[in-house]
């Protein structure tokens, strides 16, 4: 969430468990936003959530499941953004979390009162800075 000048980092559900817990704040609250789409990854980002939401985190969710409450309990989950059933072939399907993710960081940003554009061509800038 570079622009939003907040530190995130991205991390596949495989390697969890490789550090970003020692990072989850239950002071905080830290937000941990999880993609649960139907495919092979559900279980393993469904457990990961679980152990979050143990360590006082914030969960957010994205998913086009239509009923992911019959895979999780619904109170360990702070926010739900519902994403339409994805069409065949379901591997485009992550694709449609880009915009809400989008949406959190414009959000975020803001909120934080800070100007997203001006925001977005800093780091445009930095990028041209490491040529």
């Amino acid at each position: 969430m570079h622009v939003s000048g907040l530190h995130a980092e991205a991390y596949p559900s495989a390697e969890f468990r490789h550090g970003p817990l020692a990072l989850i704040d239950d002071i905080e609250k830290t937000p941990a936003i999880y993609i649960v789409l139907n495919d092979e990854h559900r279980s393993q980002v469904l457990s990961n959530i679980l152990q979050v939401k143990e360590r006082g985190a914030t969960i957010i969710v994205v998913t086009n499941l239509p009923n992911i409450g019959q895979f999780i309990d619904l109170k360990k989950l702070d926010y739900i953004i519902q994403l339409p059933e994805a069409e065949e072939p379901e591997y485009f399907s992550a694709l449609q979390a880009v915009i809400p993710l989008q949406m959190i960081c414009y959000q975020t940003c803001v909120k934080r009162g800070l100007d997203p554009d001006l925001q977005l061509e800093k780091a445009i800038d930095f990028e041209n800075e490491l040529d």
